[in-house]
């Protein structure tokens, strides 16, 4: 998150169509970078991401202080997937009508992880910090989970827990972003 309130998180994409790696593309990492450093807002990140050659397969869960979308992006194309009753939702494979494969490989129960998210927020519920992190931790990968985040871009707040997986289970630190910017 950066001092506008801009949030990026990155989920990297098994299987996805087309080439899946463009050598002379933007690494996300340094993608991500520059739009924490030059944007402010999600209109702002997405005409970035459009602008560049990409070099790998990514899904980005952006939000602002308004907005919450998820950008999935190819070597060869961007589709941004905004929220659905305010909530957008975010695994290891893409969603989007023309980026989505058929039968999504379920590398680390990605399509698992996926629909039960979609059941939590089909049943409308007004969701807080600690709810969220109780979904996260119903959705983790073990070991493998070794952070997990939950961001408030209106009081430029950040809930982390970190450490052995599934870090899911430690009971978040809540950092006051405002005081480090």
């Amino acid at each position: 998150m950066n001092d506008a309130g801009l949030a990026v998180v990155s989920h990297e994409v098994f299987a996805p169509l087309g080439r899946g790696f463009d050598p002379r593309g933007v690494p996300f990492a340094a993608a991500v970078r520059h739009i924490l450093e030059t944007c402010a807002t999600l209109s702002q990140a997405e005409a970035y991401l459009r602008s560049i050659a990409r070099a790998s397969s990514v899904s980005l869960v952006a939000c602002d202080q308004v907005e919450v979308a998820v950008f999935e992006c190819s070597p060869e194309r961007v589709e941004r997937r905004d929220a659905e009753g305010g909530v957008s939702i975010c695994t290891n494979h893409f969603r989007s009508k023309s980026l989505a494969v058929a039968s999504p490989p379920d590398t680390f129960g990605s399509v698992g992880r996926h629909r039960l998210l979609e059941r939590v927020v089909a049943s409308g519920s007004e969701l807080g910090v600690t709810d969220l992190f109780a979904i996260l931790h119903a959705v983790n990968m073990g070991p493998l989970t070794l952070h997990s985040m939950v961001f408030e871009p209106a009081n430029l707040r950040l809930h982390l827990s970190i450490g052995p997986g599934p870090a899911s289970a430690i009971p978040p630190t809540e950092l006051r972003l405002s005081d480090w910017f």
